[in-house]
């Protein structure tokens, strides 16, 4: 299903990306011979006007075939790709990456319209020796405004908390009172979403989870000691627990045994579980021994849904952020602040970043596609000979010159852009086998295992 999926999500690219040139090229009067979707092998002819629109045996992508788009086949007619002026050709090689963008930006609009996930501003665990703590903060407690904005999720708090400087002012629903408390912010530094360390500011609080275990572990005490997935956790060591955070520091502190108190399906049972001794890397970056006894918490995904205008005006506000970031990445490994061997992703990368994706459902891989359109377009646009980009630079190039290059300059930078783009590709292959190889052998070992298993 997961490379099923991954084929879909390539060809839909694809074929945004073809179809963007042959609009373009209509409009500005260019013959368009041939619109394929699909590779090698004709099964479907359908001729209309003066284009063929085929269907080939293999469906991954599609080409757009435009009249004389190349030298050897120009014959000097004026609805020939090269016939037109420098202007009309940039307009129509613009077009592949800019209906890439427009589809991420309608796939915006529809997860918005279905819901963005979010996670509820309430306080799930304080952590010890930060502000929160020194200044009474509770589990449970709910934030409601922060320096007088009104916040209705984590992360619209989490942001406003991060480029604070100084303190900040919070409004907390505790029970059926509210009330103020101005918080001092401790700097530390954080890894963002490119492996970069940056300061931000930080009070010392971390999102309220449900105490009700979501999945038990194979080969882990807790699935020895009966333990299933949906009961929810009432005391762990006689300790009544309000959190999944409450629950996870007994336990990581506890050595030799716990005893879990659960309910489930409206029973309270009892069950005296070992622990194992694991070591791990802290939120603070370093290692740290704890026990564990082999289960995870149940996510809860909560959406915030819109009407379509504001679903419009939402899902552009993701797509420019995104945007943002997508450039962003590609600049850091330009530029070598991150390492290309770590952000660079090709088929085999992205097959499992799908296959990961299709856990969490649609709204997970409709944000994969909008992502992988967003790094499509702006990929394509590098002024790299044989990318759109490339030849946009040609075609301005021709227009500044008032004169097209020599074909020996054009089969130059043609031969520069395929020793650029074959070497990419060839790294990318064995980077992407490497890192990727190994998680995917395991699934697809696992998977065969209980098949046989369950035969």
């Amino acid at each position: 299903m997961s490379l099923l999926i991954t084929l879909i999500i390539f060809s839909i690219l694809i074929i945004v990306h073809e179809f963007g040139h042959f609009i373009a090229a209509r409009r500005s009067g260019v013959r368009v011979e041939k619109f394929a979707i699909g590779f090698g092998p004709v099964i479907l002819r359908k001729k209309f006007k003066e284009t063929d629109f085929l269907v080939c045996a293999f469906p991954l992508g599609g080409y757009v075939k435009m009249a004389g788009d190349n030298r050897q086949e120009k014959k000097g007619l004026a609805d020939e790709f090269l016939s037109k002026p420098a202007g009309t050709k940039i307009k129509i090689v613009f077009a592949g990456p800019l209906f890439n963008y427009l589809l991420a930006l309608v796939i915006f609009w529809i997860i918005a319209f279905m819901g963005f996930p979010y996670q509820d501003a309430i306080v799930g665990e304080v952590l010890k020796g930060y502000p929160a703590e020194a200044s009474g903060f509770e589990i449970g407690d709910k934030i409601l405004q922060i320096n007088g904005k009104k916040v209705s999720t984590w992360d619209q708090m989490r942001k406003i908390i991060r480029r604070s400087s100084g303190s900040v002012s919070m409004m907390i629903e505790r029970g059926e009172s509210v009330k103020s408390v101005v918080v001092p912010l401790r700097r530390e530094e954080i890894t963002d979403d490119f492996g970069r360390e940056k300061p931000v500011s930080a009070v010392g609080i971390l999102p309220f989870q449900e105490p009700v275990i979501g999945a038990v572990i194979e080969g882990y005490p807790a699935k020895e000691a009966g333990l299933e997935k949906g009961d929810i956790i009432l005391k762990v060591s006689g300790k009544k627990i309000k959190s999944w955070a409450q629950a996870a520091e007994i336990i990581h502190k506890t050595s030799g045994q716990v005893v879990l108190e659960i309910s489930r399906s409206g029973n309270k049972k009892q069950f005296k579980v070992a622990t194992r001794t694991e070591r791990i890397k802290s939120s603070f970056g370093n290692k740290e021994q704890i026990s564990v006894i082999g289960i995870s918490p149940l996510v809860s995904i909560k959406l915030i849904k819109y009407g379509v205008p504001e679903a419009f005006i939402k899902g552009t506000e993701a797509l420019l952020d995104l945007t943002s970031r997508v450039i962003k990445g590609f600049w850091y490994m330009i530029t070598g602040s991150i390492s290309f061997k770590e952000g660079a992703a090709g088929p085999i990368g992205i097959f499992y970043i799908t296959s990961e994706s299709v856990k969490y459902g649609i709204l997970a891989v409709l944000q994969l596609m909008a992502a992988l359109n967003i790094s499509l377009a702006v990929i394509n646009l590098f002024p790299i000979p044989i990318l759109d980009g490339g030849h946009i630079a040609v075609f301005l190039t021709e227009k500044i010159r008032g004169k097209p290059l020599s074909e020996k300059a054009e089969n130059i930078l043609s031969r520069a852009g395929l020793v650029i783009i074959g070497s990419l590709v060839v790294f990318v292959l064995y980077n992407d086998t490497i890192k990727y190889g190994p998680q995917i052998g395991k699934k697809i070992f696992k998977n065969n295992n209980s098949t046989t298993i369950t035969k």
